[in-house]
């Protein structure tokens, strides 16, 4: 064989090679970048277990050997998972779903105790997209051994995939590579003081950075991170002690994020116990779905001091019993009102939309007027009335009709009177801030009554206040009212009750009624009360205010949207020297708890008992809606009202986390949008333009004992020069410079790794995927890979003509040169 018919073989093999080592199919699992989104993905999946078919079993069984693959550009239904064991219920499996259900988020609950096993096409179409964007595990038994070793393994593979959190609601931390913590205490009862990390303070941004979290009333262990190699756990809520934490986040390394609380949790019990259980809930929520949600938070408190203008019941301290008719306000308790409320609308935190709404009744008004015998006459000078006049832009005025008559069983024409004439005292007053669709009955009375509510929905009455501490008078799901079976356009919207009773006026008084309700054997001082056969100190007025707006407060943090009821016996002046009323007390109370738990900038509001209709109306639209959510990279967002028979039109859909279109608003920090849906109705919400990590830099191989080590620069910024993190790199070997990428033969978090097949002349090239949802990738950086040192000492880091092609060359001259000196005969 001469020299050219050598060369000629040789470029066959290096073509041949070439050929062989382009790749067969794209990055598995990886529709092309920038397509149109195919129709059915827009859509979610309807929340049931469908049949797996052979040609998805096929795909998914592809896709599990390969187990670090990332979806490129996912899609998620907004839709959360919630796994639980309802055999027993747990206080944490209701926590998880109140607050779910308070903030109005779509869920699907998985019941390992009841339900079948949890198979891939659960969880995801095998293609991209997702039927869950958050996961939720009420306990560590739910998880193991509540799911099969599959299932966990199924759900560690799809939160990887697509990037969903999961959130443990209480755990044992054990083990390490599930939770990222050890603990180091059993369980304890105990009341601690925890505080935020700085990473809490970043997740829970409403709460004051140095508050104190006093873990109270539960169950709790105490824990230090111990995650595994590669891993890494954040500490969120610590003992500022010993630095042990029952909240953290761990991530196990491969892209999975995993939110752990090792405390029990139950916000049904009265504050201060479990506080945690109400002020956490939203951060952990809000932290697992990125900040985006279908539904609203929103803090609200507004105080109706009823009979307004009336003469009222009064608490004698020195009997022990009710004086009747013997109290009234005064013009200097409006005056001293009003003043108040200033104050606490300038100064106080989260107190500039405070707002008093004054339940009324017009008789009042009738021994204020010139003629009082003509109900509509002009008010005194100097009289209550006419400082009601004065001042009334300071209120809201709410109709609790004209004489306080209880309607249980009055005729059609008295309840047309007591609404009517309350409705023309309020016009005749100049009252601007009144409306005839709102209505407060005496006592709460004829609300059964079908005259009486044909006749107030004829004189337009659309929300009529109801005592929620009758439970058929509950609001059925949090912050909706109840339609009026007799008319249902009428909304019973409910309203709290509260232990500031409606004849105290005077600390003293408040106090001696609270204690004398106890136990009417304690006398006048109330030196003691029984309680199981044992005498113990009475509660001061002090320890009373405090009870009593723990519960309010407890109201507060579930985000309750109802009014609370006071009595004009309650705005009573009561010092001298200062503004002291006991509803103030309640308030100040109210609020210097609640600002000690938030910052200043998440305000409490306060709405109108006709807002307050209206807004239920939207809940319970929104919740019997359906409404869903498909959401993309860069917060590429579908949302869709399907059509159904019955379906509510139009419907307002909240969504946080994003500004839309003309109804939005800013809310602690956060976007609200409102979304007018019809049924049958999709509204597409265009996201982010992708980003791309920047190439990755100094790719350098070295020949090492077991193969060939690749290094490189971690990837910091994205083309734009932005800063971006690497998710991960993909790692491809070639034969040639500058080959089309094939599969890669890993994907890893490190920027270090060692190709144990590599041979000598090896190319690679590497690509960082960004950390953002699009996982778009870098453009590719290739290096040409060590050779072996030959007979005339080629250079290890040579390229592909530099480098073993000339030496292959030259090393078949030598040999051709050697059989010609062997063989110097020969043809």
């Amino acid at each position: 064989m001469n020299i050219r018919a050598i060369v000629r073989m040789l470029m066959v093999v290096s073509l041949l090679a070439a050929v062989l080592a382009q790749p067969v199919m794209a990055d598995r699992n990886v529709p092309p970048e920038g397509g149109q989104v195919p129709q059915h993905l827009l859509e979610p999946r309807a929340p049931s277990i469908v049949p797996r078919s052979p040609t998805r079993m096929t795909l998914l069984a592809a896709l599990d050997a390969v187990p670090d693959v990332i979806i490129t550009d996912p899609l998620l239904d907004m839709r959360v998972l919630v796994i639980l064991d309802s055999d027993p219920v747990t206080n944490e499996n209701l926590v998880i779903l109140d607050y779910l259900d308070i903030l109005g988020i779509p869920y699907d609950v998985w019941d390992v105790d009841g339900d079948a096993t949890i198979e891939d096409t659960d969880l995801w179409d095998g293609v991209r997209h997702g039927y869950y964007y958050a996961v939720f595990v009420s306990t560590n038994l739910v998880w193991d051994p509540g799911l099969t070793v599959s299932e966990r393994t199924l759900i560690d593979t799809y939160e990887r995939r697509f990037g969903v959190r999961r959130v443990t609601w209480q755990a044992w931390p054990w083990p390490p590579e599930v939770y990222g913590l050890t603990a180091k205490t059993g369980w304890i009862s105990t009341p601690i003081d925890m505080k935020l990390t700085l990473a809490g303070q970043n997740v829970f941004d409403y709460l004051q950075p140095s508050a104190t979290l006093s873990i109270t009333g539960t169950n709790y262990i105490l824990s230090s991170a111990d995650a595994l190699s590669g891993g890494e756990t954040t500490p969120l809520l610590v003992d500022p002690l010993t630095g042990h934490t029952i909240l953290a986040i761990y991530r196990p390394g491969d892209g999975r994020e995993h939110m752990v609380m090792t405390a029990s949790s139950d916000h049904i019990v009265a504050l201060p116990s479990n506080v945690h259980a109400h002020t956490l809930p939203y951060g952990i929520i809000n932290w697992a779905t990125k900040g985006v949600f279908l539904g609203e938070r929103h803090f609200y408190f507004v105080p109706q001091p009823d009979d307004v203008f009336a003469w009222g019941d009064h608490w004698n301290a020195d009997t022990h019993g009710v004086d009747e008719d013997d109290y009234r306000l005064r013009v200097t308790d409006l005056d001293n009102l009003v003043a108040w409320m200033h104050t606490m609308t300038t100064t106080v935190p989260n107190a500039a939309d405070f707002k008093i709404e004054m339940p009324f009744n017009g008789e009042g008004t009738e021994e204020d007027r010139e003629n009082r015998d003509n109900r509509l006459s002009p008010p005194r000078p100097g009289t209550l009335t006419q400082r009601a006049v004065d001042l009334q832009k300071s209120f809201v005025w709410l109709n609790h009709t004209y004489t306080h008559f209880e309607l249980y069983e009055a005729t059609a024409a008295r309840a047309y009177t007591e609404t009517l004439f309350n409705t023309e005292a309020a016009i005749n007053l100049g009252f601007l801030d009144y409306t005839t669709r709102t209505l407060l009955t005496g006592s709460y009375a004829g609300i059964t009554n079908t005259d009486v509510i044909t006749t107030i929905y004829d004189l337009g009455v659309r929300h009529l206040l109801v005592n929620w501490s009758v439970p058929e008078y509950r609001n059925p799901s949090p912050n909706t009212g109840i339609p009026h079976p007799d008319e249902p356009d009428l909304l019973q919207v409910p309203r709290y009750a509260n232990n500031v009773f409606y004849y105290s006026t005077t600390p003293v008084e408040q106090h001696d009624a609270y204690n004398f309700m106890i136990d009417p054997r304690t006398g006048p001082y109330c030196p003691t009360y029984n309680v199981a056969g044992g005498w113990v100190p009475c509660f001061t007025y002090e320890e009373i205010v405090e009870l009593i707006t723990n519960q309010a407060l407890g109201f507060m943090l579930d985000f309750s949207i109802n009014p609370t009821m006071f009595h004009m016996n309650n705005l009573n002046q009561y010092s001298e020297t200062m503004s002291n009323t006991l509803m103030g007390d309640f308030v100040e109370s109210l609020y210097g708890k609640y600002n000690a738990l938030y910052n200043d900038d998440v305000p409490i509001l306060s709405l109108r008992t006709q807002e307050i209709g209206e807004r239920m109306w939207e809940r319970m639209d929104y919740d019997v809606s359906d409404v869903s959510g498909v959401i993309g990279c860069g917060n590429w967002i579908t949302v869709t009202y399907p059509t159904f028979s019955g379906a509510p039109s139009p419907v307002r859909v909240p969504l946080t986390g994003i500004e839309y279109g003309d109804d939005h608003e800013g809310y602690a920090g956060q976007d609200i949008s409102y979304l007018s849906m019809a049924p049958g109705k999709i509204v597409t919400i265009t996201g982010e333009a992708p980003t791309t990590p920047a190439k990755v830099q100094n790719l350098l191989v070295a020949a090492v004992s077991g193969g060939n080590e690749l290094r490189w620069d971690a990837i910091t910024a994205d083309t734009a020069g932005a800063p971006m993190t690497a998710l991960a790199y993909r790692v491809y070997r070639g034969s040639v410079a500058n080959f089309t990428l094939g599969e890669p033969i890993t994907t890893t978090a490190s920027t270090v790794y060692t190709d144990t097949e590599g041979a000598a002349g090896q190319y690679y090239a590497v690509i960082a995927v960004g950390d953002d949802c699009w996982k778009r990738s870098s453009e590719p950086a290739y290096t040409a890979g060590p050779t072996a040192v030959g007979p005339i000492g080629l250079d290890a880091r040579s390229g592909l003509w530099g480098g073993w092609v000339p030496g292959l060359l030259l090393l078949t001259l030598w040999l051709v040169r050697r059989r010609d000196v062997t063989r110097p005969n020969g043809p």
